[in-house]
């Protein structure tokens, strides 16, 4: 199957969504939806019918009993419920450039965009979290060969990003890198 660079990356974020979604519901990991208090409002509380804030920060919970709309960013430490039984975990990797030449790199980010000024030859070291993700994006035309050492992929060797937008995702477990999702050029 001939899939467009941008089909590629929609199911690489398929396929993070559904690992995420798989091991908390295999952790059996599940977050409470507050209710609203039906106590009387404490003093010093106070109501708001509308309110507009350039900057909102809450230290602890914030309750929203409707609509929310958001116009720039949102960072979240911790977790989201949605209303009901569903829940819902944002998560947004973190995203660096890399510039490779053949070396060995430590994943420190989730998801990394790499340059190269021609082919190159990649190792991952053994280091990382049980059940880290990795996204890797050629960014370029050139070659970037993932080595086979720390890493178990479909077919047991080397993974190579033949093209740009070629991307390849890994999870992280027992001091390996294992593929759920490879290039077309691979």
């Amino acid at each position: 199957m001939n899939l467009t660079p941008t089909q590629k990356k929609w199911l690489a974020w398929i396929i993070v969504a559904l690992v995420i979604l798989s091991v908390n519901t295999y952790l059996g990991v599940s977050y409470p939806t507050p209710d609203p208090p039906d106590e009387p409002v404490e003093l010093g509380t106070t109501h708001f019918t509308n309110l507009s804030a350039e900057d909102l920060t809450a230290t602890d919970d914030l309750v929203v009993a409707d609509d929310a709309t958001i116009s720039g960013d949102l960072s979240v430490i911790g977790a989201i419920a949605a209303g009901g039984t569903n829940t819902l975990d944002l998560v947004i990797l973190e995203h660096t450039a890399l510039t490779v030449t053949t070396t060995t790199i430590t994943p420190t980010h989730s998801f990394y965009s790499l340059d190269s000024t021609g082919a190159a030859t990649i190792t991952l070291a053994a280091s990382g979290t049980e059940g880290q993700l990795l996204i890797l994006i050629n960014d370029d035309a050139n070659a970037v060969v993932i080595a086979d050492t720390n890493l178990i992929s479909a077919d047991g060797s080397a993974i190579t990003l033949t093209n740009a937008d070629d991307m390849v995702v890994l999870i992280y477990q027992d001091d390996k890198w294992h593929e759920i999702a490879s290039p077309d050029g691979s």
